[in-house]
């Protein structure tokens, strides 16, 4: 099946997600400053990279790879990113596929996109990537629609196809399950009402002291 997210132009995603009544391109850029600066990992993993917004904060991380279903979103992250170098590549990949290849990494970010590929996806690819912390960002609703009203509002319309909410308490659980434990939470408002809840995960066996910040 066709993803849907191929038929959003970048242009509208960014410029729906920087409306003033939305405020989510801001404030992701600056969850990930903090998902990058919270563990001594050197390696990281972005899913749903989209256009590569916060990726300029990896600070210390040698190396980042950007996943995403769309090759269009990729290519101006290439073009956006470049003065990186090898420091960042991107990896075109829908991680709903059981045979989809993806690269190792000790750290995963994974912001408003469990929502679209589903618990059982998202932490099948976790371990595919071999990582020792794991941070996701879930949009916490607040009883209105997942996409908030903004002039650019109808270009979402096919995303219904693919989203559910996701229950952080369920997502916990899974990645439990598969050999994590929390190790903090931290809520960001939004302007509509509504937040981005970020969980942080580390893998048991991980004995590496996380920062201080």
């Amino acid at each position: 099946m066709d993803n849907p997210w191929n038929h959003i132009p970048l242009e509208a995603y960014e410029a729906h997600m920087s409306q003033a009544s939305v405020g989510q391109l801001q404030t992701l850029d600056r969850m990930m400053d903090g998902q990058f600066r919270r563990t001594p990992a050197r390696t990281a993993v972005i899913f749903g990279v989209a256009g590569g917004n916060g990726v300029r904060h990896l600070g210390p991380v040698r190396k980042v790879y950007g996943v995403d279903v769309n090759p269009e979103y990729l290519s101006a992250c290439r073009r956006r990113l470049a003065l990186l170098g090898g420091r960042f590549e991107t990896v075109l990949a829908d991680v709903t596929d059981p045979d989809c290849v993806l690269p190792e990494a000790e750290l995963v970010i994974a912001n408003l996109f469990v929502e679209y590929v589903g618990c059982a996806a998202f932490v099948r690819a976790v371990e595919k990537t071999g990582a020792r912390w794991v941070s996701v960002g879930l949009q916490l609703d607040g009883g209105a629609g997942f996409v908030s009203p903004s002039p650019y509002a109808q270009v979402f319309e096919g995303l219904s196809a693919v989203h559910a909410s996701m229950d952080p308490e369920v997502l916990t659980a899974a990645l439990e399950t598969a050999g994590f434990r929390s190790t903090g939470r931290l809520r960001y408002p939004l302007p509509n009402g509504k937040a981005l809840l970020v969980l942080d995960f580390q893998r048991e066996e991980a004995e590496f002291p996380v920062p201080q910040l």
